[in-house]
């Protein structure tokens, strides 16, 4: 039969009491699938049983306890990769085997694509070859090489510089908050000593109006005097702490600039790190982008432009879903990567042999065009198809050193045939004639 599904996998929500569900593509044998529940593998027989097998619409795969609820039920298609078809030279030509081996064929085909559009891969733009990975590292980071060229490990482990980040990150914001502290209270202590100012300038102003009360009234001196004493000591004292202050004040401003400073180079160095991963961010997307823009993923035919909308660029590739083919721009048309065994005519090497189709006149195309060629097993001659019938060509005896001065033919003819309109036939007799042979109005048949 013709494989024309290009269904490969079905998939189902599971809901605690449904056992049975149902697969829809070829398979050959029971063990060509594979069930997955939540992406756990289950087992043949064990875990459940299938039917359906042979059949083109596909069948059931039936549990033996119904999956829980809401779990994920996959069903893919998984045929052996290997050839299970082998032609033997000289005999005939099973066209039933045939047609099974490539069934076969198409449907491993489809199992690869499905699995191809599960990978990661890179941009149809990616101008490398191909990008290899390191060997895993626990807890290791990878990132791209020097070159660009491959993926390696990184000498950093993923938790270390997601907590040096947000170490960096919190210092900052520490750094910051004892810098508007300190300047609080820098300004809380200069407030304090402009205060001790206006008070030591009121003292003095009151020792000196004590000290001209006390000229001008000399009898009261003693008492006056004394307090005039008093008030004047209380004056010294308090310049003497106005001035204590205000070095503090001086102290503190000193202490909040310097913390504002050292806030201000924590901030630097987050932001430089924060750049450093944006870059970072930054290479990645690109070399995604750069491999997104030369492959350019399974496609129903000839794309004319790239996955961004831009021109193509020779070296762009696609698989086709029609043809299931890969396909390569060369800078002005498309062309298959590679071409299947089964559509080309095959050769021993290079200055050998080709083989063309063999078969017998009954397995003769259906419908042929101008310029088939084949070898008819029946006649034991070389064929070609002209447009309007089959013909022999070639092929005749040969003399000493390859002369061709031979044409050989069969003493009885018993096929029908039909001389083409605007020819003539020679034959060489004696002949027997069995067949119905025609000769159109204005050809001739010659037996000498």
């Amino acid at each position: 039969m013709t494989v024309t599904s290009t269904v490969n996998k079905n998939q189902y929500t599971a809901n605690g009491t449904l056992d049975t569900f149902a697969y829809g593509f070829l398979i050959f044998n029971t063990s060509d699938l594979e069930v997955y529940v939540d992406d756990v593998l289950q087992t043949l027989t064990t875990d459940y049983t299938v039917t359906g097998v042979g059949v083109a619409s596909g069948g059931n795969v039936v549990f033996v306890t119904p999956p829980a609820n809401t779990l994920n039920v996959t069903i893919i298609r998984s045929i052996p990769y290997t050839q299970t078809t082998d032609y033997t030279a000289y005999d005939p030509f099973p066209a039933e085997t045939h047609e099974s081996a490539l069934d076969r064929g198409v449907m491993i085909s489809q199992q690869l694509l499905e699995k191809q559009d599960r990978s990661l891969r890179m941009k149809p733009s990616f101008t490398g070859t191909e990008v290899l990975l390191d060997a895993p590292n626990a807890g290791k980071a990878l990132k791209w090489n020097a070159a660009g060229t491959a993926i390696e490990n990184s000498t950093d482990d993923v938790d270390g510089i997601t907590s040096s980040a947000s170490a960096s990150a919190t210092a900052a914001a520490a750094s910051a908050t004892a810098a508007a502290a300190s300047a609080t209270a820098a300004a809380t202590s200069e407030s304090n000593s402009a205060t001790s100012e206006t008070n030591a300038a009121t003292s003095e102003s009151n020792s000196s109006t004590s000290e001209t009360n006390a000229a001008a009234s000399e009898a009261a001196a003693a008492a006056s005097a004394a307090a005039a004493l008093v008030s004047e000591n209380n004056a010294a004292t308090s310049e003497s702490n106005a001035s204590t202050s205000e070095t503090n004040a001086a102290t503190s401003e000193g202490n909040a600039s310097t913390s504002a400073t050292n806030a201000a180079s924590s901030a630097a160095a987050s932001a430089s790190s924060a750049t450093a991963a944006q870059a970072a961010q930054a290479a990645a997307e690109a070399a995604a982008d750069n491999f997104d823009d030369t492959y350019l993923g399974a496609k129903a035919s000839d794309p004319t432009v790239d996955n961004d909308g831009d021109a193509l660029t020779a070296g762009d590739m696609y698989f086709n879903t029609t043809t299931n083919r890969m396909r390569v721009y060369d800078g002005a048309s498309w062309s298959d990567v590679a071409l299947d065994a089964a559509t080309v005519v095959s050769k021993t090497s290079t200055t050998g042999s080709a083989e063309l189709p063999t078969g017998t006149t009954a397995q003769r195309d259906g419908s042929p065009s101008a310029g088939y060629m084949r070898f008819n097993t029946t006649d034991g001659s070389f064929e070609g198809y002209n447009g309007t019938a089959w013909g022999a060509i070639g092929g005749g005896a040969t003399g000493g050193n390859g002369e061709e001065a031979f044409i050989e033919h069969e003493h009885t003819i018993d096929e029908d045939y039909t001389i083409q309109t605007g020819y003539n036939v020679i034959s060489a007799g004696p002949l027997t004639v069995s067949g119905a042979i025609t000769v159109p109005s204005g050809s001739t048949w010659v037996i000498v």
